[in-house]
């Protein structure tokens, strides 16, 4: 969950920061570029964190199956 919040995070300083140079038309390629690796790095984190929630709630779900012998 905190990859997510970190990620929201960072698209809305991204949105902020790029503001001006959008509204006044100075935006070029730089722009896009650095905003691109910023996002897609940021995105692969968030990836990371549903892939391990996923895997966390599967190892769960397998050890609940497991009869327990007493």
């Amino acid at each position: 969950m905190v990859q997510v919040w970190a990620f929201v995070l960072m698209v809305g300083t991204s949105i902020v920061s790029d503001l001006p140079r959008l509204l006044d038309g100075t935006s070029n390629i730089a722009t896009f570029l650095v905003r691109a690796e910023r996002h897609s790095s940021s995105g692969a984190f968030v990836v990371t964190a549903f892939l391990e929630n996923r895997q966390k709630k599967r190892r769960k779900s397998q050890r609940s199956a497991v009869p327990r012998r007493s």
